[in-house]
């Protein structure tokens, strides 16, 4: 079973990093971290993963940016962010709760926000079984402390 046959539920991801610091109008320091900005091949009918860890003192976390693909056309891309639990079972075609999912598409957007303290997983899934997909994205880590 490839992960094409596995059930998708909507919902929110994150992760801590080196943190860019902002400071609010209430005097709350914001932060920002890159997860992944770039280019890379999906192989076809496989996906790729980056991490993404909240930590408890971490509020407000939101995990936001952009993607689009390219190559054939066969280049559809299903994006996905799931906690630690959810993307074990995932990947391993068991029934899981899904917190954002893209939908089968090529181009797109995701504003994920994060509720509690957890390992997340952003995960790019090629859809075409044929051909790779190039992804072109940038996916950011919002939150206050």
């Amino acid at each position: 079973m490839d992960w094409r046959s596995r059930a998708t539920k909507a919902a929110p991801l994150a992760i801590l990093l080196a943190a860019t610091v902002l400071v609010t109008c209430t005097g709350t320091e914001a932060y920002s971290t890159g997860i992944v900005n770039g280019t890379f091949t999906v192989p076809a009918g496989t996906y790729s993963t980056y991490m993404a860890v909240v930590t408890s003192d971490m509020s407000n976390a939101r995990l936001q940016g952009s993607f689009t693909t390219s190559g054939d056309s066969n280049n559809d891309i299903v994006v996905l962010v799931l906690d630690r639990a959810n993307f074990d079972n995932w990947r391993n075609g068991r029934a899981c709760t899904i917190i954002y999912t893209s939908g089968q598409i090529t181009t797109g957007s995701l504003t994920s926000y994060i509720p509690v303290p957890d390992t997340y997983y952003l995960v790019y899934a090629a859809y075409s079984l044929v051909s790779p997909t190039d992804v072109t994205t940038r996916v950011d880590l919002y939150f206050s402390m």
